[in-house]
This record gives structure tokens, C-alpha cells and sequence, in this order.
């Protein structure tokens, strides 16, 4: 459910410039979701799985590895993480 409302505002704030863009014949749709893997923040893990900040200590993978949410929650307390983006 979160991953949804993840993606949801995401694409929502880009509706209005991606409208522009296809018009103006630029973009497809395609190119907007062609990467590999989608990282964001903005969403701690810890309120996603219900656990205690101080605990995460690794970022959120999900949708078979596409998403990756990356918000340990440094001002809840918790100690942060990092993520080393795959060279694939």
C-alpha cells in the first residue's frame, strides 16, 4: 500500500510537465519509466515496517528489487543507511 501511494505521488507531480513535454512531442511515457530501479526517500522505512527507527540500518527494497526507498529516518533517530547503486 505505501509502495503505491510512493509512486502514486510521484507521478502525480509530474503530470503536468510530462504532459507538456509529450505534447510538444519530447518524451513518451516509456521514457520517464525506463530506468532500472527507482530511489527515493521521503517515506521513512521505519513507518512503512513498523519498527523502531534506531533499528534500520539498510535501505527498503521491494517490487522485485525496482524500488528502493532509502529515508532511515535520521531526524526519528535513527543511525541512517546507505545504498550503493548496481553498475547493471
Amino acid at each position: 500500500m505505501a509502495a503505491t501511494y510512493i509512486i502514486s505521488d510521484i507521478h502525480g507531480q509530474l503530470d503536468s510537465t510530462r504532459a507538456l513535454l509529450r505534447q510538444a512531442g519530447l518524451i513518451t511515457a516509456d521514457d520517464i519509466w525506463a530506468g532500472q530501479r527507482l530511489v527515493h526517500g521521503h517515506t521513512p522505512i521505519s513507518k512503512i515496517t513498523d519498527q523502531p527507527p534506531k533499528t534500520v540500518d539498510e535501505p527498503l527494497l521491494y517490487a522485485g528489487g525496482r524500488c528502493v526507498n532509502v529515508d532511515g529516518g535520521m531526524y526519528l533517530g535513527g543511525p541512517g543507511c546507505l545504498y550503493r547503486l548496481p553498475n547493471d
